[in-house]
């Protein structure tokens, strides 16, 4: 779909699904005696101004309705973007995720745990007043052995930049931020339609224990492997930091750590992995595949 339509098509539609999210309590899953872990992450979204519209004034902390009534949203060539990242994993292939992490103990909520995740990941600080929380999605849970498993409860939160532009950011070593137009992942004729690739997975990851090599040898050679659909998403890299930028977020940090933000000094770390991962193959587009899709 040409970009000219997405002012008219995908704006109102990311509008009314805010609102929904906003006003829909959400189904909360709270954890069992066994397994007490939890993790959050940060569905963070944006509209890129179109670059023919020359005058997209910051409005201080505009509520969502006032937002979409904002001319360089509605501008025609405005673009909606979706954040993912695409971490470097040792010893295998990387994956893309969206930010976010585990559950630590002294975080006030899963709220707190994406906010805390984003800022510890990529330097993104959800909460300036360029950021508001739309509000949570349903809990999920993880699980492996072919769902036989649970392996924690899994809290996503949605976030909206407020602003034309987005703040500096420092992402860990081996972090990659990639701003993905929402038309990608739509269908026809409201976005460009997706495309799909496959994602090919050990059958014995999913079955047999990891204790017990000979089962999984022995799974393995009757079942072979498994395939799963995959979401293409054509790879966007945020550019580095400058050294200017570096310097206002090292500032914030000390800002952030002064005031007590945080119950121990931010450092930034790779987080929670999760189930949608990015193959080594089919070039270098990211896959997304899990409980994304679901």
């Amino acid at each position: 779909m040409s970009t000219s339509k997405e002012p008219t098509r995908v704006v109102p539609l990311l509008c009314r699904a805010l609102h929904r999210i906003r006003s829909t309590p959400p189904r909360i899953i709270a954890s069992p005696a066994t397994q007490p872990r939890r993790a959050a992450v940060a569905i963070i979204i944006r509209i890129c101004p179109s670059p023919a519209f020359e005058s997209a004034p910051d409005v201080p902390s505009p509520s969502l309705t006032d937002f979409f009534q904002l001319d360089w949203v509605n501008a025609q060539g405005a673009r909606p973007e979706i954040l993912f990242l695409r971490r470097d994993r040792p010893g295998g292939p990387p994956h893309v995720a969206f930010p976010g992490g585990k559950t630590e103990e002294g975080d006030e909520g899963g709220l707190y745990t994406a906010m805390r995740q984003t800022w510890e990941e990529i330097g993104l600080d959800l909460a300036e007043s360029a950021y508001t929380s739309v509000g949570q999605l349903d809990d999920r849970e993880i699980t492996t052995s072919l769902g036989k498993r649970l392996l924690m409860i899994l809290s996503p939160f949605v976030f909206l930049q407020l602003t034309p532009h987005t703040t500096p950011v420092d992402p860990a070593q081996g972090t990659e931020l990639h701003w993905v137009p929402i038309t990608e992942l739509l269908p026809r004729p409201v976005g460009d339609g997706p495309r799909w690739s496959t994602v090919t997975v050990d059958a014995s990851s999913r079955v047999a224990s990891r204790h017990s090599p000979i089962l999984r040898l022995l799974v393995r050679a009757l079942v072979g492997s498994m395939k799963f659909p995959a979401l293409l998403i054509s790879p966007t890299p945020s550019p580095s930091p400058l050294h200017t930028d570096e310097k206002a977020i090292d500032e914030k940090r000390a800002r952030i750590e002064a005031a007590g933000a945080a119950p121990a000094p931010l450092t930034r770390k790779l987080s929670l992995q999760l189930l949608t991962r990015r193959s080594q193959n089919d070039d270098d587009a990211l896959k997304l595949w899990g409980s994304p899709l679901a």
